[in-house]
């Protein structure tokens, strides 16, 4: 039978020792040993090159963070019995990748799709979660479970992060600064705009610096300054806007050649809660589209009319060369559907396809079958008002004065009355 090649790195703080070992295909699982920071193993056949499979890795004492590949066989079951062999019954893995297998113990999920930044009431879910079942018995560890990308990783730690500095206490300090190690030696930057944009929601509403608006907003124009070269002298464009993941809006096909700027007029669209926009180029040599961008937003942060989206916030075209370093997208909002009284931006050589007013590839939804629910619009109803509750009663509970000022004012400005109707 032949042997594999496992190289593992076990970190210990401060130093770094390598252990390499022969395993044959009948050697038993080990469990990492007591006080080790990180493990990760990689495999490869007749002595070749020795790539990465997973990691597992101590963010905290409680909190571990495990990775591994997409296409990685049986990671999960192996590192399951680690966590067991370890810990026991006093692990419950967070599932932020796509929903796994029905019925997993030790298990929940709390994902979002890939390349998107999960929507606010997740990232306040998740971090409510993470902390009651850490609370609930001091030998009780939290296991962050992603496939592929780290990225989610990030965005998770960073979530709770936030959340443990505005709301935990001064004996918390040292899992913050380890946290903060964790993102700066195995996350670093977050890769995706939304991604960070979300996270600096988060931290605002947290904090208190950003207010949260119940009101909708009614987008009225699109204007994208500086049009992606997805052929030789332009693209052939449409938009996506999905409140939630529900698609609400589909823009005719323009095809923007030799030109500066594009706007499509959206004519007044509502908008509320979790926005994601994308922008294709139609692709008719092989029948299919492209993404040029995307951007996610929610609409209880807009404060202003005109809200701009350089190239460096755009989720795809910040490392796409064909898009030009300069660009730039512009929304329009107006804040009344009847008098749309925001501003309306000169109009640009856009031409529409009459023909393809029924193309089915325009009207692919990448969505469609996540988080639909029949009763959308109460359910986002709910949705703000969970979110509005989590923001108002952590920064309460950290500092009970503001909970006393507004009572003492007739209530928040923020607050939402929940409808069941």
């Amino acid at each position: 039978m032949p042997e594999h090649t496992a190289v593992v790195w076990i970190f210990y703080a401060p130093k770094y020792s390598k252990v390499q070992t022969s395993l044959s295909a009948t050697t038993p699982a080990r469990t990492p040993g007591v006080g080790a920071d990180a493990t990760t193993t990689g495999s490869g056949k007749g002595g070749g090159r020795v790539t990465e499979v997973m990691e597992l890795c101590y963010v905290t004492e409680r909190i571990i963070a495990l990775w591994y590949r997409e296409d990685a066989q049986g990671v999960l079951e192996h590192a399951t019995a680690l966590l067991r062999g370890k810990h026991g019954d006093n692990y419950m893995i967070f599932n932020l990748s796509s929903a796994g297998r029905a019925g997993e113990p030790n298990t929940r999920e709390a994902g979002w799709p890939q390349g998107l930044a999960p929507s606010l009431e997740r990232l306040c879910a998740l971090c409510k979660e993470l902390d009651s079942w850490l609370n609930g018995a001091p030998n009780r560890v939290v296991v962050l479970h992603a496939r592929g990308s780290k990225e989610r990783l990030g965005v998770a730690v960073s979530a709770y992060m936030n959340y443990s500095s505005i709301c935990g206490g001064r004996d918390q300090a040292l899992d913050r600064f380890a946290m903060r190690r964790f993102l700066d030696d195995k996350i670093g930057s977050l890769q995706v705009p939304s991604h960070r944009r979300y996270i600096k929601y988060f931290s605002g509403l947290l904090s208190g610096s950003l207010r949260i608006s119940q009101s909708p907003l009614y987008l009225t124009h699109l204007t994208v300054l500086g049009v992606p070269l997805f052929e030789p002298t332009g693209c052939r464009a449409f938009l996506k806007v999905y409140e939630g993941l529900t698609p609400v809006y589909t823009s005719d096909l323009y095809s923007v050649t030799n030109a500066r700027e594009f706007t499509v007029n959206l004519g007044g669209l509502r908008l509320r809660g979790d926005i994601l926009v994308k922008c294709y180029h139609r692709v008719y040599s092989k029948q299919s589209r492209e993404v040029m961008f995307s951007l996610q937003f929610h609409t209880c942060v807009i404060t202003e009319n005109v809200v701009s989206f350089p190239r460096s916030e755009l989720d795809v075209a910040c490392d796409d060369p064909r898009c030009p370093p300069d660009s730039v997208v512009t929304l329009y909002f107006a804040t009344d559907a009847k008098r749309q009284d925001g501003p309306v931006p000169a109009p640009t050589p856009a031409v529409p396809h009459a023909s393809a007013h029924h193309d089915p590839i325009l009207h692919w939804d990448s969505y469609t079958n996540l988080e639909i629910s029949d009763d959308g619009e109460l359910r986002l109803h709910v949705q703000l008002a969970s979110v509005t509750l989590f923001f108002e009663g952590e920064r309460n509970f950290k500092n009970p004065k503001n909970a006393d000022d507004e009572r003492s004012h007739g209530g928040s400005s923020s607050s939402i009355e929940l409808d069941s109707r």
